[in-house]
């Protein structure tokens, strides 16, 4: 499969799973509330618990739509706020650039979004959001030639034009906000590995295998102070096995598989969840009740 097909199925396969996801669980959750609500308008509180009805099938399955928004919004914010603190400390460490490091920012076509942070260890990344841009530490432009910056810039480039922090961000936010399915961490984890490759593949492009060869073995460390993980930022030594494999084959490696528990727990997952809105569907009169509902008459 060209590489290109590569991406493409691992970005439909990880937003397709998410979207589908989302879609049924925003029709259940308001197939729920809209007969909740209408029978307690109609007949007041007590009409949740008359008769046959019962509304903690319901309230469960409200739970987990509910637990998964929130944890969904609390990751958004956490990295948005990390995201804040990383930018403070690479403006806190930010040095004026080199004459080598602007000469080969204007080469790459990335002049005024390369910043030079003053720090020993051999690094480089993308952060930020709608205005990423790109961090070069002192210990790495001390250590590389002109072809391999200019290596690593291309790579970092293609981050920049595909606004690759930003997806990140969002790609970490569905992940819990979709607890009940492990299998899109796995999926998370291939679609940000896909990224990194696709940049070294622009990079190899414009440059060759061996100035970016020499730049990789080279960024293998970064200071304590700098956490990518939990920000909007992509870098450093993500999929550094594959990326290896992939300038010394020239081929794309295949991807790991998705876990079979991952599989396991995420079809258990979503069973149990189908169970409980179908259950709190049948509790309050099954298809019946929701045909009412939308005739104006449930």
């Amino acid at each position: 499969m060209p590489d290109r097909a590569n991406q493409a199925f691992l970005t439909f396969t990880f937003l397709g799973v998410c979207v589908g996801a989302f879609v049924l669980l925003g029709f259940g959750a308001c197939v729920m509330l809209g007969i909740l609500g209408y029978r307690v308008q109609r007949d007041g509180v007590s009409a949740l618990t008359a008769g046959a009805n019962d509304a903690r099938p319901a309230a469960v399955f409200l739970a987990f739509v509910a637990f998964g928004a929130l944890a969904g919004l609390w990751s958004l914010r956490r990295q948005w706020i990390a995201t804040r603190r990383l930018t403070q400390r690479v403006h806190a460490h930010r040095l004026p650039p080199t004459r080598d490091l602007a000469l080969a920012a204007e080469r790459t076509g990335v002049s005024a979004r390369v910043h030079l942070i003053d720090a020993p260890e051999p690094f480089s990344f993308t952060f930020g959001l709608l205005h990423a841009r790109i961090a070069v530490s002192r210990g790495f432009l001390e250590s590389v030639s002109a072809p391999e910056l200019d290596a690593v810039l291309e790579h970092e480039r293609y981050h920049l034009r595909h606004r690759d922090p930003l997806k990140v961000l969002v790609t970490r936010s569905l992940t819990p906000a979709l607890f009940f399915l492990p299998a899109l961490r796995d999926l998370r984890a291939r679609y940000v590995a896909g990224r990194e490759l696709a940049a070294d593949r622009r990079a190899i492009r414009r440059h060759g295998r061996r100035p970016l060869a020499g730049a990789l073995y080279k960024v293998l460390d970064k200071p304590g102070w700098l956490e990518l993980a939990p920000a909007a930022a992509i870098g450093g030594t993500d999929a550094l096995d594959a990326r290896v494999t992939q300038i010394e084959t020239g081929h794309e490696p295949a991807p790991p598989p998705v876990s079979a528990r991952a599989i396991a727990l995420s079809v258990g997952g979503a069973a149990a969840l189908l169970s409980s809105f179908l259950v709190a569907l049948y509790a309050f009169g099954g298809p019946a009740a929701l045909a009412r509902l939308c005739n104006g008459s449930a």
